[in-house]
């Protein structure tokens, strides 16, 4: 796992946390590595562009930004990935009993989510024969939040993966993601500052980034 990602997520650069500090972190990434129930599912879906609208599988979705991103494409694939329920059960524990540990335990799982999602995009690009797109996910930009109750039943989350939505649109377990991904024959820069990049308003880091 990426420490150096993992300090970022927690506002630190290695040389300040100290020895203590980091087998703290060490202690939290095997907690998490152990304790982890990785699911995924994806689909690769059609796509049409027209006027700043996407209609994936003919499904619309208004975002000039996400147009913007799959300009070019004519396929796209919808992705949701998952650590599982017990992840969110722990930091739960951890805010009651130590809240140093529960902060640890939230950006260890943020980063090993990104890991496990670059392992499934490498996964997609071999079967496609494809170059990717940077994801792109319901609630960034221009994108309503409220799409993510599209791609949730376009993917049948819950049912597959054990991914439910809530009627504000988060989602259970916490440390899940879903993504729009372009695909297509061009050369892609995939070296972009995620963070930097994301206009992504309910994320525990935010402040940090």
């Amino acid at each position: 796992m990426n420490k150096s990602e993992i300090l970022r997520y927690l506002g630190f650069q290695k040389k300040e946390i100290g020895e203590e500090n980091e087998k703290l972190i060490d202690k939290n990434i095997e907690k998490v590595l152990k304790i982890s129930n990785k699911k995924y599912i994806f689909k690769i879906c059609d796509i049409k562009i027209e006027k700043n609208t996407v209609y994936i599988d003919e499904k619309p979705f208004k975002s000039e930004n996400l147009s913007n991103n799959l300009s070019g494409c004519k396929k796209a694939v919808l992705l949701c990935a998952t650590l599982g329920r017990d992840i969110d059960l722990m930091i739960k524990k951890s805010s009651v009993m130590n809240m140093a540990d529960a902060v640890i335990i939230q950006a260890v799982a943020a980063e090993y989510l990104e890991e496990f999602i670059d392992e499934i995009e490498c996964e997609i690009k071999n079967k496609t024969k494809l170059n990717l797109k940077p994801r792109f996910s319901a609630g960034y930009g221009d994108l309503d939040i409220s799409y993510q109750r599209d791609i949730f039943d376009m993917l049948e989350c819950q049912k597959r993966i054990g991914v439910s939505l809530s009627d504000s649109f988060y989602m259970i377990p916490s440390k899940s993601v879903t993504a729009i991904i372009g695909l297509t024959k061009e050369d892609t820069k995939r070296d972009y500052n995620k963070c930097k990049n994301c206009s992504k308003k309910d994320c525990e880091f935010k402040e940090i980034r």
